[in-house]
């Protein structure tokens, strides 16, 4: 009898820290519907707040099966079987954008998830909706963390097209200048 190799996380760590965007011009106007009908131009910048990238995640591999997460706000959630998520998620559920993240990434259905759990924190030391592009940022915070535990790449590439596809199952449809 054959028996398939168990897939476990290959790293058991990751943290990203991102900065935020500020907008100089045109913000939104590279987004549909504008887009759709005018050629929008963005003019924007990365920045950090006092000297730190104020948007983040951390995930730790642990022994206790499930996904755990906690932000900022001090919201708590564990789910034992990720590959239940499915979206639409509510519009306040804290942690929508990290459900979202899993399933993406594909993580949530992964067989690592059989034999390991993941704790998730997220943070944003930034004002909710204060027009920094804090949920993409958050998002691509965390999608890149989802990715360097599962050791798959993480170019700019797959995780801004991981990134838009995750606003897009959340309902924001932003992401797009960020």
């Amino acid at each position: 009898v054959y028996e398939q190799p168990c897939y476990v996380f290959p790293v058991s760590t990751a943290k990203s820290e991102l900065p935020v965007r500020i907008d100089f011009a045109g913000g939104w106007s590279d987004t549909p519907p504008w887009s759709l009908e005018r050629l929008g131009k963005v003019f924007n910048m990365a920045i950090c707040l006092d000297g730190v990238a104020p948007v983040g995640s951390e995930i730790m591999v642990t022994s206790k099966l499930g996904v755990s997460m906690i932000d900022d706000a001090n919201h708590h959630l564990s789910i034992e079987d990720p590959s239940t998520l499915n979206a639409p998620f509510q519009v306040d559920d804290p942690f929508r954008l990290v459900k979202s993240a899993l399933i993406v990434t594909g993580v949530a259905y992964s067989s690592a998830l059989k034999h390991n759990g993941l704790s998730i924190r997220t943070w944003a030391n930034v004002p909710r909706g204060s027009g920094l592009g804090t949920s993409s940022i958050l998002a691509a915070s965390v999608v890149k963390c989802i990715l360097r535990v599962m050791g798959r790449g993480e170019s700019d590439s797959d995780i801004t097209n991981l990134v838009l596809l995750l606003e897009q199952l959340m309902g924001t449809g932003g992401g797009w200048q960020d």
